[in-house]
């Protein structure tokens, strides 16, 4: 009488991954007949010619979405000898380039009495959303693991392309103010209640980064994939500074005693923070400090009380800057900050978020749907107006002609980015998901891009959002 040797659990398999799992390991097999037991011991036996491998996939054909997922699969092993016998058995994956990762699970070493098999019929297989798109073979191995295989199962799965925006797991539901990439892998989400989280594989996983001080972070700012600045306030105004990626942040003094709303630098030593808004009954002011140290010293270049804070700032190279905030207050410089210079926006809505592609054209963006661009430094200002049930608060321009705003439909509680491909003449919606609110985008190049908002959503595309 054949019998069965039924092996339990759940392996989870990490596909593409530098340390590559090797969870199949299930140690000492038993099998019971009658009120015996057979006890498999792993010997250096000769290896057996005569195993009978099925590899079974779930619910085929398997398509993968382009966000990642999992499939589930079963692998039987029949020893036909009359013998016992022993063997390796592990998995390799054939990726859509002919590349092989081998082994992707394994291998795993049983001993099996003759007429019996050996099984698992609850593993499941995980694919990134970083894994590459196209056609995978799945490939299960019978023999001496690595090189000595006597049979092979396979099938095929699909990993499709990405398409418009998708969520990636953030790991909290605390809201994000800001979020800032330095290059495709490295970037860091801030928010509400001490958030900071952290990617350095373009977001596929997020991992949470503790601070020395509790406060909301209301913009962060990356040069590298090591120096990155949080500004927020918890008490008073807060800077945080990270020169390791994150695995340590420090309390740098900027002094004010309001918040910090805003944040750019352009290297690991000169950057600008700005804003002004109380967190008390004191008067608001119009603040902006500027650091040629990395933020150990700031010196302030302009400061006057009474005036509606600053939100945003941006610069394009060491002189030529802007700032904007609440009261339609657009400031611009063209010294490096030694003088700033109020522009007229021609709107009285207040400002969110700045960026300009060179020293000539930018936008800034605002509640009530507000949008202006200038195509000659600021000197002046086009209002184009994206809907009073709109607010914007975040922008970026991967060049003159292709951008995308952020912020939220607030008619209806719904998240929304906009993108442009004629520098802002005319605009289309793509789809977020199902969030209600991005506060900013951000992009590395015309496809890789990220919002984050509410309920700890962060959003991603590598096409554009197309």
């Amino acid at each position: 009488m054949k019998q069965r040797l039924f092996v339990a659990g759940v392996v989870i398999i990490t596909l593409l991954s530098i340390a590559l799992s090797r969870q199949f390991d299930v140690g000492t097999v038993r099998a019971q007949e009658g009120g015996g037991s057979v006890t498999a011991i792993f010997d250096e036996a000769s290896l057996p010619s005569d195993l009978a491998l099925t590899l079974l996939p779930y619910n085929p054909p398997i398509v993968i979405p382009a966000s990642g997922g999992t499939f589930q699969y079963a692998i039987a092993i029949e020893n036909l000898k009359v013998n016992s016998v022993k063997f390796d058995t592990w998995t390799s994956i054939t990726k859509p380039d002919g590349s092989t990762v081998d082994p992707a699970g394994g291998p795993f070493r049983a001993y099996v009495p003759g007429g019996w098999s050996v099984s698992r019929d609850d593993l499941t297989q995980e694919i990134l959303a970083g894994d590459p798109p196209g056609i995978y073979t799945y490939n299960a191995h019978v023999g001496r693991f690595p090189d000595r295989i006597l049979a092979t199962e396979s099938f095929t799965f699909e990993k499709l392309a990405s398409t418009g925006w998708y969520a990636q797991s953030s790991g909290t539901s605390d809201w994000f103010f800001d979020i800032h990439f330095a290059d495709a892998n490295n970037g860091w989400a801030v928010g509400q209640t001490n958030e900071i989280v952290h990617t350095s594989n373009g977001g596929d996983t997020w991992t949470a980064q503790s601070t020395p001080i509790f406060v909301n972070l209301w913009a962060v700012f990356a040069v590298d994939a090591q120096h990155a600045w949080a500004a927020g306030s918890g008490g008073g105004a807060v800077l945080l500074h990270t020169n390791d990626g994150g695995d340590t942040w420090v309390q740098q003094d900027a002094g004010g005693t309001s918040t910090w709303e805003g944040i750019f630098f352009l290297d690991e030593n000169n950057g600008w923070i700005v804003g002004g808004k109380p967190f008390d009954f004191t008067a608001a002011r119009r603040v902006i400090k500027h650091t040629t140290d990395g933020g150990a010293t700031w010196e302030t270049q302009y400061s006057v009380s009474n005036e509606a804070p600053l939100n945003a700032v941006y610069f394009v190279d060491a002189n030529h800057g802007w700032a904007v905030g609440d009261g339609s207050g657009i400031l611009h410089t063209s010294d490096g900050g030694a003088t700033w210079i109020e522009q007229t926006s021609g709107t009285i809505d207040y400002f969110e978020g700045v960026f300009f592609t060179d020293t000539l054209n930018g936008w800034a963006v605002g509640r009530d749907g507000v949008l202006v661009h200038t195509t000659d430094g600021g000197a002046t200002w086009d209002i184009q107006n994206l809907g009073s049930d709109n607010s914007l608060t975040g922008v970026y321009f991967a060049d003159e002609n292709t951008g995308w705003v952020s912020g939220s439909n607030q008619d209806i509680s719904q998240a929304i980015i906009l993108r442009t491909d004629d520098g802002g003449a005319t605009w289309h919606n793509q789809d977020p998901g199902p969030v209600s609110v991005l506060y900013n985008v951000v992009f590395v190049d015309a496809n890789n891009g990220w919002a984050a908002g509410s309920n700890g959503v962060i959003v991603h595309t590598d096409t554009g959002g197309e």
